[in-house]
């Protein structure tokens, strides 16, 4: 098991999941603010949403690698 691409995986899933909750809050501001016609935060939140298929990718592929090779 290669431990350097194991910790990158880490790295990896760790920043998933700040881009989920980053990406959540957004969304949920912009929805609430898009009453008032701010659309700014919805925006936001859906340009965020390919970071977090991003980083899941990565950190999957650096975890596989870890295993098999």
């Amino acid at each position: 098991m290669n431990k350097d691409k194991l910790i990158k995986a880490v790295i990896w899933a760790s920043m998933f999941s700040f881009c989920v909750l980053l990406c959540a809050f957004f969304i949920y501001v912009g929805n609430n603010r898009s009453r008032d016609g701010s659309h700014l935060f919805i925006i936001i939140g859906y340009c965020l949403l390919p970071t977090v298929f991003i980083c899941a990718y990565k950190a999957l592929r650096n975890i596989i690698d870890s295993i098999f090779s």
